[in-house]
């Protein structure tokens, strides 16, 4: 890959995460939203290299939404986690829905779990882009050094 294909790929990716102001939708997955706090690019990319084996980014951002269940039918599986919910909460009813089942998991484990929001919403984020490599801030927050950030302050210049 040359730098400047790395370099469009990760301008890509910040202004698809710019249009939707961090927070992308996973309406059928564990989590009904992701939500990136902060984005930077970090890597060979970044320390200008003229060939680049990846994009490497740097997300630090969660889960936000509802809960969704993968078996809503085994309500005894979700019993004590409701239970713990709304001991936590102050409110009396915790609003719980259907999410899509993780089939690989489930032929793999045998346990019903519901479609990672990370992954979905990451797949979104990255398109058709190829050799992107996505990093979690809390596992690899320290090791990025030194990184540019892409979002929400593009301090990228070409």
């Amino acid at each position: 890959m040359k730098r400047s294909t790395a370099i469009k790929t990760a301008l890509e990716i910040a202004e698809r995460v710019k249009k939707c102001s961090g927070v992308i939708g996973t309406p059928e997955c564990e989590f009904t939203a992701f939500r990136i706090k902060r984005m930077w690019l970090f890597g060979s990319t970044e320390k200008g290299y003229e060939n680049p084996n990846d994009v490497d980014i740097l997300i630090d951002g969660g889960e936000c939404g509802l809960i969704q269940f993968a078996n809503w039918k085994n309500k005894k599986s979700m019993a004590g986690f409701v239970k713990d919910r709304k001991r936590k909460s102050d409110r009396s009813f915790v609003k719980f829905r259907l999410g899509k089942t993780d089939k690989g998991y489930l032929r793999s484990c045998g346990v019903y779990a519901t479609v990672s929001s990370r992954i979905t919403a990451l797949r979104m984020v990255k398109g058709n882009s190829r050799m992107v490599r996505f990093h979690e801030y809390e596992v690899d927050g320290d090791l990025a050094h030194p990184r540019i950030m892409l979002y929400p302050r593009n301090d990228f210049k070409t």
